[in-house]
């Protein structure tokens, strides 16, 4: 599916629906490049670092598409349980297809079953994020190339689960709100970034509610820079994104759901799936990191 035949703003804001046809297409084609294939390599060597005193690990793979990196998980860790998810019928479809032509051992289950299973991979058709799913199973969860736009019918539910928070709300306001004097050619819409930081959040509620105390988020980021190029804006708005801001805006202390204990930043084409959707000459260059975070 060639990029220039999709119109990415109209077709995102159907949510989830976007992944049944072109953007679908268009994704899994992407994704099964070399450049998204060395980045799977590099990110399931992580997982299998950080779970190598777990016997039989419960891993979570949240909006796994085609399910490339599940399996190259699960031949990492063979006694695994993973949990892979994804809001699309069709990505899940491809998921199953490709996973069982690689002779992986894969069952579709809903996911309250596949918690209660043995080692193996489980595709879960199930919409994101999700309240309802079982909470502090997991060992990790790898969040990666991270794309869900709600549709707009979805914002009630994601005002029942943190939109609203009053705390987020006031720092998030506070935060969209400042000028960043470190990049001049910044002109981000206000509103926009406050829509954006709090629907990040609420995500990040949700990975935190699957995983265990102690339990390791694993999240693979599109950037365009090591994240110490960062301005002191958008390292702040980040750190609200991902739950571990941990000093005062506006007088107060949002909720600290994580700390950051690593990240490391690598230069790749995967970087061209921005470009693709903002057609933004900046967005040729770049890369991705991959960073470990720890539930508090």
């Amino acid at each position: 599916m060639n990029h220039a035949d999709i119109n990415f703003d109209e077709e995102l804001d159907r949510g989830a629906e976007s992944y049944e046809d072109k953007v679908g297409h268009w994704w899994n084609e992407r994704a099964l490049d070399d450049a998204h294939a060395d980045a799977y390599q590099k990110v399931a060597d992580h997982v299998q670092k950080i779970t190598k005193d777990k016997d039989a690990p419960i891993i979570i793979d949240y909006a796994c598409g085609n399910g490339i990196l599940a399996g190259m998980i699960f031949r990492r860790i063979p006694n695994a349980i993973i949990i892979a998810i994804d809001g699309s019928s069709m990505m899940i479809e491809k998921a199953k297809k490709q996973l069982e032509e690689a002779g992986f051992p894969v069952a579709m289950k809903n996911i309250q079953e596949a918690f209660g299973c043995e080692k193996g991979i489980y595709l879960c058709k199930e919409k994101l994020p999700d309240f309802d799913f079982p909470e502090g199973k997991a060992d990790v969860v790898v969040f990666n190339f991270p794309n869900i736009v709600p549709h707009e019918d979805e914002q009630d539910y994601y005002d029942k689960h943190g939109y609203k928070d009053p705390e987020d709300t006031v720092v998030a306001k506070e935060l969209s709100e400042l000028q960043d004097t470190e990049d001049e050619n910044d002109d981000s819409d206000p509103e926009d970034d406050f829509d954006d930081m709090l629907t990040k959040k609420v995500i990040t509620r949700n990975l935190r509610q699957l995983l265990k105390c102690h339990g390791f988020l694993v999240k693979v980021d599109y950037a365009n820079g090591e994240r110490e190029e960062y301005t002191d804006v958008v390292l702040i708005r980040t750190e609200f994104e991902e739950g571990v801001l941990n000093r005062q805006v506006a007088g107060i202390v949002s909720k600290q759901l994580f700390t950051l204990l690593d990240t490391k930043y690598f230069e790749s084409e995967v970087i061209l799936d921005v470009y693709h959707q903002t057609g933004d000459e900046d967005d040729k260059e770049g890369g991705y990191f991959i960073s470990t975070f720890k539930t508090i």
